[in-house]
């Protein structure tokens, strides 16, 4: 096998990597591409353990733009989210609770919007430690190598990590049942617009976010409650009719397409043939809706094609009514 078939063939794993270590699969995608052109620079000859190379080049490309990342997240307008990583088809995921570690992998599980949010509140080298030994198992004599510190110091810094991500791990995985329910509720409470059917989706204490990254127009603070949370999500609706009619919207409809966003229920929305924004749904241990993740922030979104067939629902915006899609 040629060192660019080797490369080509460890790329997912640098990019799950350097995704899980950055949050962005732009940046990810960088990272991965500059490990390739110092990959082409070495002789094979010098590289032992071809995963293990990349494994290192990566996590310490990553931390380098971690650092370099910090001054931009404090001064980021609004609350910042990780680019989503979007599975449409929902019709391969499994009906147990706890998938294989192959699907694990494909569909993202490990990496939910919630964990990703808690290892922003990490330093980089806190958060390669935890993401290597956690996600990828590596021994931690390895981890030592990578970040050029003792075993024992990488043992204190998976340890504190641990205490700093233990609050934000997914705690209630749910079935491909439970995601479809919740998928068809939520949508019959936007097509009815019933404040009230809406909020018996939500717990009490839900929490909205919105990244628009300063682009375009998002919730610059996040919303507590349900109460805000049903009134901000119904609220847009009549917005997207305004806004068709002022030119602000280029589409006539917003369609709807069901989707699981890093191993959450959620939707992706397309207006015209832009891509308009993504929605992640996490929940409670009673099913309620605990957390709205809302992308729009189009940098992170550019990754993100229409999927073939019709929408699960389709907003006339023009009648300014929801008649309803097809599920």
């Amino acid at each position: 096998m040629s060192p660019e078939e080797t490369f080509e063939n460890l790329r997912p794993h640098a990019m799950r990597v350097a995704y899980r270590l950055l949050g962005t699969l732009a940046e990810a995608e960088d990272v991965v591409q500059e490990a390739w052109l110092r990959w082409s620079r070495v002789q094979a000859s010098e590289i032992r353990s071809p995963k293990a190379w990349l494994t290192t080049t990566v996590t310490r490309l990553a931390i380098d733009q971690l650092r370099a990342q910090k001054a931009r997240r404090e001064t980021y307008p609004g609350p910042w989210l990780p680019a989503p990583l979007i599975e449409f088809d929902l019709d391969h995921l499994p009906d147990e609770k706890t998938p294989s570690p192959e699907d694990r992998i494909a569909l993202a599980d490990d990496v939910s919007l919630a964990l990703m949010m808690v290892l922003e509140q990490l330093g980089p080298e806190e958060r390669a430690a935890f993401i290597l030994r956690e996600a990828f198992d590596t021994e931690y004599g390895e981890i030592a190598r990578i970040l050029g510190k003792s075993e024992a110091a990488c043992r204190q810094i998976v340890s504190r990590a641990h205490k700093h991500i233990r609050a934000g791990k997914p705690r209630f995985e749910q079935t491909k049942d439970q995601h479809s329910s919740l998928h068809t509720a939520f949508l019959q409470a936007l097509q009815s617009g019933d404040v009230e059917a809406f909020g018996r989706l939500c717990a009490q204490d839900a929490v909205l976010l919105s990244d628009g990254g300063g682009k375009v127009q998002a919730a610059l603070n996040p919303l507590y409650g349900r109460d805000r949370v049903t009134r901000f999500i119904l609220g847009l609706a009549r917005k997207w009719v305004r806004w068709v009619e002022s030119g602000r919207l280029p589409g006539q409809t917003l369609e709807f397409y069901s989707a699981r966003i890093n191993g959450l229920p959620g939707f992706v929305t397309f207006t015209g043939e832009e891509i308009y924004m993504s929605v992640a749904l996490d929940t409670d241990d009673e099913g309620r809706i605990s957390h709205v993740y809302m992308m729009r922030n189009p940098d992170k979104l550019k990754h993100v094609h229409r999927p073939p067939g019709p929408p699960t629902l389709s907003f006339d915006l023009r009648a300014g009514t929801i008649p309803g899609g097809t599920s």
